[in-house]
Parts: structure tokens; C-alpha cells; sequence
């Protein structure tokens, strides 16, 4: 976990060592946009705590509360971000998680977040 970088903002305490050398493309194609699926506002630090716990990723990853319930994943290395999008769906405090991948041109908060791909 020491290299787990967890931020409330999207601009506070970036390691430019590690993102220096990512243009924003490349940045934003290593975003994932998720909101939960509650109408009850999310305790932002208690759900960092444990996607941190759970998710252990290699690099860092940034999670940042943009508008209401929903959250940009900032991840540091492909490996990590594809890691935890294909290992969903993940819950918090019993509510899913909708996860989906941020391409070129997307605006965040216009992303539509309305399914969960899962087995049963």
C-alpha cells in the first residue's frame, strides 16, 4: 500500500514524478468513471479506505468525488485500472459500483452510468 496515492481533489497532491511523463490523453484513457447506484450521499473517505484496501494497485490511483455520488479513478498504469474493471462489479456500504472506461472526448459528468456487466 505504499505506493497507494489517494486524493479528495482531483488536483491535490499529484506525484508529478509518476504522471509527469503521461500526456492528458494518456491520462484520461487511464480514467475510470464510476458513480453507486444510491440515492444517499456516499462516504467519500470511508469508500477510498476500502477500494484502497481491496484493489491494492501496483502504481497509485487518485480517486476524486466530481459531482454528487459520482467518481473519477485516476490509475497510474494500464495493468491496474483493466485489473479492477474486469474484476467488478464491486460494492460499498452495500451499493454497486458502476464503472466505465473514459475515452478521448468524454465529459465525465455527461458519461452515461447505467449498467453492471455480471455473471450469475
Amino acid at each position: 500500500m505504499e505506493n497507494l496515492n489517494i486524493n479528495d481533489t482531483s488536483s491535490g497532491g499529484r506525484n508529478h514524478a509518476d504522471s509527469a511523463s503521461l500526456s492528458p490523453d494518456e491520462k484520461l484513457e487511464l480514467c475510470l468513471i464510476g458513480t453507486m447506484l444510491t440515492d444517499k450521499s456516499v462516504r467519500f473517505k470511508a469508500m477510498q479506505e476500502c477500494f484502497a484496501s481491496l484493489w491494492r494497485p501496483s502504481q497509485q490511483v487518485e480517486i476524486a468525488a466530481i459531482a454528487g455520488n459520482r467518481f473519477l479513478f485516476q490509475f497510474f498504469h494500464w495493468w491496474d485500472m483493466e485489473r479492477i474493471f474486469q474484476a467488478g462489479p464491486w460494492t460499498f456500504d452495500n451499493h454497486m459500483l458502476v464503472l466505465k472506461k473514459l475515452a478521448i472526448g468524454d465529459e465525465p459528468l455527461a458519461v452515461k452510468l447505467d449498467e453492471v456487466e455480471m455473471w450469475v
